[in-house]
């Protein structure tokens, strides 16, 4: 009994932690994109009552000047990104242009939301933080970005290393292995049936041998095979019973 109620305990704080991850993630997936509600409002309030611009042209404007801040942001970080992980030879992308056009961007709204203002100095201090939390939306969108990418990428890097672990130990246990003479063939269209279901028995790495290709090649030429494989075994077309690889 006393094992139940623990256990019945212990699901419901492993349910508030999950849950409490996922709220976590959900505000700061949601909050950037609301901190450029009060630098918007106050560019449209202060541009259709003191510069008299119709409400269309405010509204555009408004909404204009918080995308640019945005993709001023983003394109900064993704350029220093690229700047960092760029290989020497590489020519480095031109970081400050985007800088230059991040402090462009918050200099129009502080001079739409301070200079026409005409209220006492707290009140237009208070609306230029208020409008600062745009910036601050935007570059915590712009990490979020990267490092969802950065996490990508380490995922796909993880399975190429297993996928080439996976072919390696298929290369040293596939039996009756045999050393093949490269061949001419480098497009798929030129090889005769007979090569191809050659193909779908070897892995990546035996056809980039066989055929001197690239290994995107191979794997494509591979793909292609089984295919080919699957089609003749679903009609019962006579093919060689030799095993593929996996």
């Amino acid at each position: 009994m006393v094992n139940r109620i623990v256990g019945f305990f212990e699901a419901v704080l492993t349910l508030l932690r999950a849950l409490e991850n996922v709220l976590v993630d959900l505000a700061a997936a949601v909050a950037p994109w609301l901190a450029p509600l009060p630098s918007a409002y106050l560019t449209f309030s202060h541009m259709t009552g003191v510069l008299a611009f119709p409400v269309w042209v405010a509204g555009a404007a408004a909404l204009c000047i918080e995308l640019l801040g945005l993709s001023a942001v983003q394109t900064a970080f993704s350029l220093w990104n690229y700047n960092q992980e760029k290989r020497l030879t590489d020519r480095a992308a031109p970081l400050l242009i985007a800088l230059v056009t991040g402090a462009a961007y918050l200099v129009v709204v502080m001079l739409l939301v301070l200079a026409l203002d005409e209220a006492p100095l707290a009140v237009k201090a208070a609306r230029a933080g208020l409008a600062s939390l745009s910036v601050v939306g935007a570059v915590v969108l712009a990490l979020r970005a990267s490092h969802s990418r950065r996490l990508a990428a380490i995922q796909a890097e993880r399975e190429e290393r297993r996928q080439a672990r996976q072919e390696k130990r298929l290369d040293a246990e596939r039996p009756g292995k045999m050393e093949m003479e490269p061949l001419a063939y480098k497009d798929w269209r030129e090889l005769p049936n007979s090569e191809r279901y050659i193909v779908a028995r070897l892995t990546t790495r035996q056809i980039q041998k066989r055929y001197k290709v690239p290994e995107r090649t191979a794997r494509h030429w591979r793909r292609l095979a089984m295919n080919l494989v699957g089609e003749a075994n679903n009609g019962h077309h006579s093919i060689d019973p030799l095993p593929l690889a996996k």
